[in-house]
């Protein structure tokens, strides 16, 4: 997605994708599927803001570049591997089979004051910083942002607030 917009419908991307500089986001909503592991390039963070699913069985989508995600996330199957900071502004779902992760230490998770990230039975919430380069987890503004965890989660050096 190198230039314009989609305002309308579901993009179902099986292979890798890259945003341009002069996509201008509009509103569609995005499934990451199929069979291999995917990268999602961000060369400007102007991602489409409708709902982001991942349906992956058991590969990965990699990001690379700020990313900003305005619908509701969910991780339906597969893992969904965060590689530089990210902004979740719907709320999060991570479901029985479905990973969150980010092993960028350094990395900004920022999530929306009034959202929920929950980790359903069967679902994985994996962040791993290092000594002295945290990742850090945090809302938007000064207000909560909520937690729930019925699934298991592997979290080392990592710098919580507003949870």
């Amino acid at each position: 997605m190198t230039d314009g917009q989609v305002h309308t419908g579901t993009i179902d991307a099986q292979g890798d994708i890259t945003i341009g500089t002069l996509f201008n986001q509009g509103t569609a909503s995005v499934i990451l599927s199929g069979a291999n592991n995917q990268s999602l390039t961000l060369n400007a963070d102007k991602f489409p803001t409708g709902t982001f699913t991942v349906n992956k069985s058991l590969n990965a989508i990699t990001t690379t570049g700020i990313l900003t995600l305005a619908g509701v996330t969910t991780i339906q199957e597969g893992t969904l591997s965060l590689g530089n900071d990210t902004n979740f502004n719907g709320g999060i779902t991570v479901e029985d089979g479905g990973t969150l992760s980010c092993s960028t230490a350094g990395a900004i998770i920022t999530i929306d004051d009034a959202d929920t990230v929950t980790v359903n039975s069967g679902g994985i919430f994996n962040l791993q910083g290092e000594f002295g380069n945290l990742i850090t987890l945090q809302s938007d503004t000064t207000a909560s942002w909520n937690l729930v965890m019925d699934g298991s989660y592997d979290i080392d050096y990592i710098d919580v607030s507003y949870s």
